[in-house]
């Protein structure tokens, strides 16, 4: 029995970690968020610094 069905099968699930690592997965390195808020939290800084300068 096999986790992976093929060549194919196996792009498509490290593709779905990929992205789920990429975006949803909390890091550490980011204060334990998911890379996705991160980048929203700091677009959001970066903008409001923009309008006060």
């Amino acid at each position: 029995d096999n986790l992976v069905e093929g060549v194919e099968h196996a792009r498509v699930l490290h593709e779905w970690w990929r992205v789920r690592y990429n975006t949803e997965h909390p890091h550490s390195s980011l204060g334990y968020l998911p890379p996705s808020r991160y980048a929203a939290l700091v677009r959001a800084e970066h903008e409001s610094s923009v309008a006060k300068a």
